[in-house]
This record gives structure tokens, sequence and C-alpha cells, in this order.
């Protein structure tokens, strides 16, 4: 009897090993899609300007379990890779899932030819890859900041010196130029008239230009780092550059530490979540915050408790991050920024990340787990009856011995 059982049940876990391995492989993609700016590329050239961040949108409908399933973009043709891909995942038969990776146009990529941008979805075993036609252009006004060059450090009530390259890299002529520098924190600004940028296709080439501003650091300026901005812009375009700068000044800028449990977390579509953060204030005197989190417009809805708070000389308190994802929220990554500030400066940011995950969604991970463990489990029973019978056999034969 005992072997019988024993002989059943391995019959039985062959049977669920068997049925686990042939469901393990994704076979194909269905329902294959992918879409930029909203619109589907079925067909169709897709035209991109230089310089754009590209959000390629890809959706597809999975034909048998997978795992460790990954999604990539990359348009070929320009001296080095423009790509981008998601991170590793597992599917499950007849679920559709929705993807988005970013391509970085080059500013400087030939508006004159064409490009083929290919999609893949790329499995152990399995690739299914689709290619489109991408046309360049260039756009009619734009201005980019190619340099800031300036002094690593700089004492308090003393000169920085700004040494600023700008290019127009549109298809039309920049006129009136300007360059604008400052120190928002310290409240100090200068701009420069730079003139008339000719575009870049224009056999003249003055389409750069060099530009020097000074900017006198106040002599209250305490140490630390701050943020130099640079804005090139005139009456039809503008573009913003940043370079850190330090000060030698007369104490730190902040004495404010963020300590984070978790900086990303899984939540499903119409579900919460919330992030744990504890501010410390090491300054010699106490100190006035506010919080606030941007980030979350159009797919989820933000609370911050407490939103402001005082802190004592050397004391913390824990901050708590409410974070309610709206149920048509995008699948995948979103970012959030926590801005700390005290009155008007920007004391701190800390990024966290929201994973957004499709509702009642079950991984073939999660799949596999729960059914090895009722295995387990079921194993651990046969083997417990296997040794009782044996137990009750033994004693049997004892009593009929004596």
């Amino acid at each position: 009897m005992a072997k019988k059982t024993l002989g059943l049940f391995f019959v039985f876990l062959t049977a669920v090993l068997t049925v686990m391995t042939a469901v393990s492989a994704l076979d194909n993609v269905a329902n294959f899609g992918v879409e930029v700016r909203g619109q589907s590329l079925s067909g169709t050239v897709l035209s991109v300007s230089r310089g754009e961040t590209l959000p390629v949108h890809i959706v597809f409908q999975a034909v048998g379990d997978g795992q460790d399933i990954q999604v990539s973009a990359e348009i070929k043709g320009y001296r080095r890779a423009i790509t981008d891909e998601t991170a590793r995942f597992d599917v499950i038969d007849g679920v559709t899932y929705d993807k988005y990776v970013y391509l970085k146009i080059p500013s400087d990529i030939s508006a004159n030819d064409d490009y083929l941008l290919n999609i893949e979805v790329t499995a152990k075993d399995f690739v299914y890859t689709q290619s489109y036609t991408v046309e360049l252009q260039r756009n009619s006004y734009t201005l980019e900041v190619l340099s800031v060059e300036t002094p690593s450090v700089v004492a308090a009530g003393k000169t920085l010196t700004a040494n600023i390259v700008v290019k127009n890299r549109g298809s039309h002529d920049a006129e009136d130029v300007y360059v604008k520098a400052s120190i928002p924190e310290l409240g100090v600004e200068k701009t420069v008239y730079a003139g008339d940028l000719l575009n870049a296709d224009s056999e003249h080439r003055d389409d750069t230009v060099e530009k020097t501003i000074a900017l006198v650091v106040p002599s209250s300026a305490r140490k630390g780092t701050y943020n130099l901005v640079v804005e090139a812009y005139n009456a039809d375009t503008s573009v913003t550059k940043q370079k850190a700068i330090t000060v030698d000044g007369v104490g730190e800028t902040t004495a404010t530490e963020i300590l984070l449990k978790e900086v990303s977390k899984k939540v499903e579509q119409g579900k919460s979540t919330a992030y744990e953060l504890t501010l410390v204030n090491l300054a010699e005197t106490s100190q006035s915050y506010s919080i606030d989190v941007e980030g979350a417009d159009g797919w989820a809805v933000v609370q911050t408790n407490p939103a402001d708070l005082t802190l004592a000389k050397e004391a913390s308190q824990s901050v708590t991050v409410y974070l309610t994802v709206s149920s048509a929220a995008t699948i995948g990554q979103h970012n959030l920024i926590v801005n700390v500030k005290s009155g008007n400066t920007m004391l701190k940011q800390v990024n966290l990340v929201a994973e957004v995950q499709r509702a009642g969604e079950i991984n073939a991970l999660t799949i596999s787990a729960i059914v090895l463990a009722i295995i387990l489990v079921v194993l651990i029973v046969a083997l417990v009856m296997i040794k009782g019978q044996g137990s009750n056999k033994v004693s049997d034969e004892e009593v009929s011995y004596y």
C-alpha cells in the first residue's frame, strides 16, 4: 500500500512539473502595436525633431507564459547607439502588457537621412521584432547651450566668471538672442545681449556665440553648493542649463538630512501605498520645513503628513507620503520628486519611484511559488503517511510473534 501511495504521488508530481514546463516559455506575441505621442506607427513614417526625447509606447499580448522578458527600442544609422530598454519582467499567457521606453534624439544627427526604428520583445529563446521608418527634421527655432565654464570654487564676496557658448540648432535664424546667468538661492543674476545667430545651414556658419558673464557672490553667502542657471532665449525659443558651483562662505547652506526606508514601491492601479521618510535637523538652531511632492499629475493623488513642521536642534521626525494611484494610470515606472524647503529656499530634493502594475495581476513567479508550495505540503503529508503505515506493520508483526 505504501509503495502504491508513493508511486501515485510521484506520478502526480511529474504531471504538475510537466504542465509548468510546458507553459513556461513565451512562444509569440499578439496584438502588437507601437505609439509615439498618441500616433500609431502601423504603416506610417514617423517624423521626429532633433534634440527631443521620444516616448515610445509598446503594447502586446503574450502567447504563452514567460520569465525575464524585455522590451527595447533602437534607432539605427547614427554613429552611436540611440537605444533604451525596460527592466526584465514576467508575462502570463493571454495578458496584454504596455511598456514605455524613451529615446533621446541627438541634436547633431543629420536631418537629411531616414533612419530605422527597431522594436524588440525578447525572451531566452524568443525574439519578436518590428521596424519602422523615422524621418528626421530640424526644429524651426532651437537654441542650445553648448558649454558653461566656471571656476569650481568661488569665495563669498568675490566675482564668479562664467564663459558660455550658445549655438543655433534651428532651421531658421535666431534673432536678438539674450543670455542670462543667475544663482537663484543667492538672488543674483545678469543678462547680456548675444545678437543674431544664423541657422546651422548658413554658408557663413555664424551660428555660435561665446559670452562672458560676471556675477558677484554676496559676502553673506553661506558655504555650500549652489546651482548656476544659464538661460539662452529670444522671442521664439528658450533653453536652460545648470551647473553646480561651490561657495566658500560663512557656513553650511543646509544642515538637513533625509533618510528613506524605500525609494521604490510597487502598487496596482486603483490602490494606495506609502513612503516613509525621516527628516533630521543637524543645524545649530531650530528649523521650519515645508514638504511637497511633484510628478503625480494625471496618474495619482499625493498627500504628505505632516506637510509643515518645525524641528529643534538635532531633532528628527517621520514624514509619510501617501500615494493613491488612479485606476486608469499607465502601467510602468513613474517618478516623484519630494521637495523639502525652508521658506522659499530649496534645501533637499528626493526622488521616489512608483512601479504601477495592472490591477489584479499575478506574475508567473508568484504562480510558480504557490504551486511549488502546494507540492511541498503534499510531499510532507505523503511521507508522514508512509512512515505511519510502516510503524503499524511492525507493531502487528510483533504481536503475532508473541
